[in-house]
């Protein structure tokens, strides 16, 4: 760990319920990031706030095109799903829970949350 990471002791890595984006989170209860927080609430957006947006998108561009490049490497028989994620099951009373926090509905329709909604469906015990 580099020391300017230090200042990020304690904090954990959220998906904010409004943008469905990653964001650092210094509290347990906060879901949104700082920037749906200061939209939602006419706050002013900071220079860092840009800079914090740009780094979401890129992080966006980057989830996009590994997935793109894991879909790639499959259908050229190059790489295989890991077998745990064909034999994992999730007890429905679970995924009932976790759908009722990823669903698009909750979040804005954020390609994000489709994507986990659709990835617990397949996991959920029938």
């Amino acid at each position: 760990m580099t020391p300017k990471f230090k200042h990020c002791e304690g904090w954990t890595r959220k998906i904010c319920r409004e943008c469905g984006d990653d964001f650092g989170a210094d509290e347990p209860w906060k879901n949104r990031c700082l920037v749906c927080w200061k939209i939602e609430n006419n706050h002013s957006i900071t220079k860092g706030d840009k800079s914090f947006l740009v780094l979401q998108q890129r992080i966006n561009e980057l989830e996009s095109e590994n997935a793109a490049l894991r879909v790639e490497l499959v259908s050229l028989g190059i790489d295989k799903p890991p077998k745990r994620t064909k034999k994992m099951k999730i007890p429905k009373s679970v995924a009932r829970t976790l759908l009722r926090f990823c669903h698009p509905d909750q979040n804005g329709n954020s390609k994000r949350s489709t994507e986990v909604t659709k990835w617990v469906m397949e996991h959920m015990e029938k």
